[in-house]
């Protein structure tokens, strides 16, 4: 027996949606920010920082992931007096984040 004239979606149609996005969210690939992700640990409680490269960026800590805010290593500051541009913090504020 169809739906026929009435607005909406069956319950056939919802579960195997349901069922197929339940089965998609298992295959999708791991998140950036996993516990074997490259990661900085700093000295104080809960100081373990993923590293993330952004194009045109080095390996930064992660503050933030929405919108994505990105923290120099403190070992970047010993290399030089001047931080290189490609380690240099990030802050996002624009709409479209990458």
């Amino acid at each position: 027996m169809k739906n026929e004239g009435k607005p909406g979606i069956d319950r056939r149609h919802l579960l195997k949606g349901s069922l197929a996005l339940g089965l998609a969210s298992l295959l999708t690939p791991r998140v950036l920010w996993a516990n074997d992700s490259p990661a900085i640990t700093l000295p104080f409680e809960r100081g373990r920082r993923p590293l993330v490269a952004f194009p045109q960026k080095r390996p930064l800590m992660v503050m933030t992931t929405r919108p994505p805010q990105l923290e120099t290593p403190f070992h970047i500051f010993n290399e030089d007096i001047f931080t290189p541009n490609d380690a240099f913090f990030v802050r996002w504020h624009l709409a479209n984040i990458p």
